[in-house]
This record gives structure tokens, sequence and C-alpha cells, in this order.
């Protein structure tokens, strides 16, 4: 079997094009600045394409690629294992947070949202964001939120079976609702102590 070159090529464009994207972004959002040289690692840090992808792309950017790539991010690894204090922060890739009924407050939520519960007006799925996307979260960090239910019927159970969705929503900064195409779901089953 013979397979053509520019068929060859054409099986790596989506990716290069995909790592192009991502590489615009990060430099887009402010997040880093003044940035003169990319270090590519990893075993796909060898590969042809994608060198001569990010060195026509980015031409007034220094593309380095080292001798060893393949192996940086295993001896990156075995470093981390041994002193995982090594990163002090990482940047969040999405907003990360969960959807609840919240009280509506007309001045912020969308009036098709707004439903009435035992006289009382709520908003469906507000979105509350635990951490946003590129957020630098230090090592050790911690987010504590908590949620109540507006229940009366006084039942004054030891716990409560909750479902607690975990939602990502990595296109948009500041999300107001739970409700969009763009969200990736993380669905478990908690036991909250009451």
């Amino acid at each position: 079997m013979r397979i053509e070159p520019v068929f060859a090529k054409s099986l790596f464009t989506a990716t290069c094009d995909n790592v192009i994207s991502l590489i615009q972004s990060v430099l887009q959002q402010g997040t880093v600045s003044n940035v003169s040289s990319i270090l590519l690692v990893g075993g796909f840090a060898e590969c042809k394409m994608i060198q001569n992808s990010l060195k026509t792309a980015f031409p007034s950017i220094n593309i380095v690629l080292q001798d060893d790539s393949g192996v940086i991010v295993l001896k990156g690894a075995v470093l981390f294992g041994y002193k995982s204090d090594i990163i002090s922060s990482r940047i969040a890739r999405c907003t990360y947070g969960t959807s609840f009924h919240g009280r509506f407050d007309k001045r912020i939520h969308d009036q098709k949202r707004k439903f009435i519960s035992k006289g009382k007006k709520y908003c469906k799925n507000v979105f509350d964001p635990f951490i946003r996307i590129n957020t630098s979260i230090p090592l050790g960090h911690k987010i504590e939120k908590t949620y109540s239910t507006d229940s009366q019927t006084g039942c004054w159970c030891q716990y409560i079976s909750l479902i607690v969705r975990m939602l990502c929503i990595q296109t948009q900064k500041n999300a107001h609702y739970s409700v969009n195409s763009s969200l990736s779901y993380k669905t478990q089953n908690a036991k909250k102590s009451l």
C-alpha cells in the first residue's frame, strides 16, 4: 500500500491547527507577555509537520527543540514525583463551577429563567464558578463553597444524598448560566454531612 505525501500531510493538518490555535489563545489572553521562545517537548515535538507549522504561524518567536524532547516529559514526571512542590502554581484550563437554582435578581438574571416556588422567585441553572479560566492556582489552594436547600420539612437527617454536577466551561470567562453547549459535565454522587 502506498500513501501519497499530500494525503499523509493532511492527516496532521487539524492537529497542527489546534496546537497553533491554543498557543494563539494563550498569547492573546495576556497571561504571558514578551514571549521570545517556545520550547517543544514530548514525542510529538519531533514531528516535522508541527515544527514547520509553528515556525510559519509564529515567525517572530524562536521555536526550540531539544535533542531528547521525548524524554523531557518523563524527566519532569520523575522530578515531580520526588519533589512535588517544584510546580508552585498551575493555570486553570477551564472555568470550573457548579449549577444551582438561585434567588432571582431582575438586574442580572434573564427573565426566561425565572420560576416561582413556594411564593419565592428563583433563577434556573445559575452557574457558580469556583475558579475562572486562566487563573493561577497556587499549590495546595483549596476552595470551599457552602450550599443549602430551601426545604421546610424540618427533617434533621445525619446524611443527605446529593447529586453534584461539576462543570467545566472552556470558552467563556464570565459565564452566567450552566445551560450551554460549551459545557462539559462531571457528575458524581456525594454524601454530604449536615
